[in-house]
């Protein structure tokens, strides 16, 4: 399996399904086949801060959780969600036709 195909498996259900749909609105406008990992923008990932074992913090509530990361004024929140009793990444994606 690639990796990008492993990076969609830690993906929340719900954020599967967008990148689903994606990939039928890309195949219906194409003609071409898609699939959903295949919506990731390859290339277009950075890390903004590196995660090390003393800039890292969660917040649990139930089954929802947010991992944040600070480095050097730099912050990033990463939203979770607990399915099936794994942690699954909660990705926001636009509708379709919005940047």
């Amino acid at each position: 399996m690639r990796a990008v195909e492993s990076a969609y498996q830690l993906l929340a259900s719900a954020s599967q399904e967008q990148l689903r749909a994606r990939a039928e609105f890309a195949r219906a406008l194409s003609g071409r086949t898609f699939e959903p990992w295949q919506m990731f923008a390859e290339g277009r990932f950075a890390l903004r801060v590196m995660p090390r074992d003393d800039n890292v913090s969660e917040r649990i509530e139930g089954d929802r959780a947010t991992v944040t990361v600070q480095d050097q004024g730099a912050r990033a929140d990463v939203p979770l969600i607990r399915e099936d009793g794994h942690w699954r990444l909660v990705l926001e994606i636009p509708e379709h036709g919005r940047p």
